[in-house]
């Protein structure tokens, strides 16, 4: 009846815990907590779970009495690490098994691994883990799908009991739930934030869903290209060229982000980004400008990238189809844009701006290189160059 009361109290705390959003950290503390102040001895508890992120294959939380909760970020190339393929976890994964307790005294069996040693050194005795799926598949997992497994470990002379076992057994999908909720939202920022950027992601989270949703904001653009990209593509190999569009796309976008600007969407080799004015579109055309310079000279060996900036009003937000929508942005000075970016590889330049962006940014920046027709507008437009001098 005291376990049952307690289960109660522990799953309450859980719940309400999952649902304010906490942090793994916070909730993963609380969680091990109330089990240890129901009567279970845990010295150590841990629990790793498969996310979808770019950059990130798993997170891991691990829990010490006193010392709270901390977080790990686990790469995708981590898992040919030997630390991994000799733990635990890899076995279970591997052998498929929901389930798997190894006493840390006494004799050793097949399932001792390399971590055990240093738990033994730390005084513990007893080692559980269990293994549960999400039932989301994912196929890009060495699993398959994504799940968690959570391990608990004791330093009481004789490790955990019948009961112990049974009562961590009970909770397990439980908590599972709380961490697959918290999974789920970080995901779905995460892959959004990928995918729209962060700004575009933070207002799709916040609502902004609907087709046609859009407002209207002044905005200094980039249109960026790299230049001869078809002779990369006939002489390359398909890992080769995507592996140099992705390390000339990580060039680019540093220096965008660092100024205060944000790639909306890429467009097989080139982008559009843009640098919210709010209210001084000064800083946003020198912001933009000062990107452009950098990402110049942070190009790949070898790589030439033609790069326009414009100033103007767009609508930003969501247009598409019914079913599939972009979050981007659109209107006149976009298309100008990309008008004046066709023209660097005919000029020679690799960037270009329009006679708005530099009597914004200042004329003494830049060289008047005379007026030019751009398809699609009815008068010519003056065109100009950075005065420094070329990276390349």
């Amino acid at each position: 009846m005291i376990w049952t009361e307690d289960r109660i109290g522990i799953l309450d705390r859980l719940a309400r815990s999952s649902l304010t959003g906490a942090s793994y950290e916070s909730l993963f503390a609380d969680f091990c907590s109330s089990i240890s102040a129901a009567g279970i001895a845990i010295d150590r508890a841990h629990f790793s779970t498969a996310t979808l992120h770019p950059l990130i294959n798993a997170v891991g939380i691990t829990w010490l009495p006193g010392s709270g909760a901390s977080r790990e970020n686990f790469a995708h190339r981590g898992t040919d690490k030997p630390v991994w393929r000799e733990s635990p976890f890899f076995f279970m994964l591997e052998e498929r098994l929901s389930e798997l307790h190894c006493p840390l005294v006494g004799s050793r069996s097949r399932t001792d691994f390399p971590v055990f040693d240093a738990f033994r050194a730390g005084g513990l005795t007893d080692w559980i883990a269990f293994l549960i799926d999400f039932g989301w598949s994912a196929d890009h997992l060495p699993t398959g799908n994504l799940g968690m497994i959570v391990s608990w470990a004791t330093a009481a002379p004789d490790g955990f009991s019948a009961g112990d076992i049974q009562r961590l057994r009970s909770v397990g999908p439980a908590l599972a739930a709380a961490i697959k909720s918290r999974v789920f939202q970080d995901l779905s920022r995460d892959v959004i934030g990928a995918y729209l950027g962060a700004d575009a992601a933070g207002k799709v989270m916040g609502g902004a869903i609907t087709r046609g949703s859009v407002t209207d904001i002044s905005a200094a653009i980039m249109m960026a290209d790299i230049r001869d990209f078809t002779a990369f593509s006939e002489t390359m190999s398909r890992v080769d060229l995507v592996a140099l569009l992705n390390q000339t796309f990580d060039a680019a976008a540093a220096p965008i982000v660092e100024a205060g600007g944000q790639i909306l969407k890429f467009m097989g080799d080139g982008f559009l980004a843009i640098f919210q004015a709010e209210g001084d579109r000064v800083a946003a055309v020198r912001s933009a400008l000062a990107a452009a310079l950098a990402v110049q000279v942070r190009l790949p060996e070898g790589v030439r990238m033609d790069i326009a900036l414009h100033v103007g009003d767009v609508h930003y937000g969501n247009i598409g189809a019914a079913d599939r929508l972009d979050f981007t942005v659109i209107g006149s000075a976009v298309n100008e844009a990309a008008r004046i970016e066709a023209l660097c590889s005919q000029i020679g330049r690799p960037v270009l701006v329009s006679d708005e962006f530099a009597r914004l940014a200042g004329l003494d920046a830049f060289e008047a290189l005379g007026l030019f027709s751009l398809k699609g507008l009815a008068a010519p437009r003056t065109i100009h160059a950075p005065t420094v001098p070329s990276p390349r």
